[in-house]
């Protein structure tokens, strides 16, 4: 899933680079909850004629997210069954591989609506989910990573200590 995901995600940053706006731009626009940026910046998609281009980032992303899911469900997942069932942790560690999951689902759908909706009139509405997904996103994915680097800890100090 990880090198999969990997490629996929490298060659999205290679297309990025051909955009007529630069990643903080765009990350800019994605964050703002602002349907005129994003108007704005459909405009600008348009005009240079990249939407096709436009749209197979996002078909990109839609595989790339289900291959990175994968990987971190699976993590989560190892990592959940490690926990002796008399660990106060071990109920808790199942609820982070439901974490990939939900920032799949953030993901994708945002993008499938992007896909079939009508860029040049970007609707508000989909600002806010949008936006309102690459928020939550983030947010979960900072909290999967800490939980991934104390699982990593923990495992580390359990064999230095065998």
């Amino acid at each position: 899933g990880l090198i999969v995901f990997a490629a996929i995600y490298s060659y999205m940053m290679k297309l990025f680079q051909g955009f007529v706006f630069s990643v903080e731009e765009y990350g800019k626009v994605w964050l703002s909850f602002d349907a005129e940026q994003y108007r704005g910046l459909m405009q600008m998609v348009i005009q240079s004629d990249q939407m096709s281009m436009f749209k197979n980032v996002f078909v990109l992303n839609i595989f790339s997210v289900t291959a990175l899911t994968i990987a971190l469900f699976a993590l989560s997942l190892m990592i959940a069954r490690s926990f002796d069932e008399t660990s106060k942790l071990h109920k808790i560690a199942y609820i982070f591989p439901l974490f990939p999951i939900i920032i799949a689902i953030l993901d994708i759908i945002p993008s499938i609506l992007i896909l079939i909706t009508n860029l040049a009139e970007f609707p508000s509405w989909l600002a806010y989910i949008t936006s309102g997904g690459y928020v939550i996103r983030v947010l979960l994915l900072y909290i999967l990573f800490i939980w991934l680097i104390f699982a990593l800890i923990r495992f580390v100090v359990r064999k230095l200590k065998r």
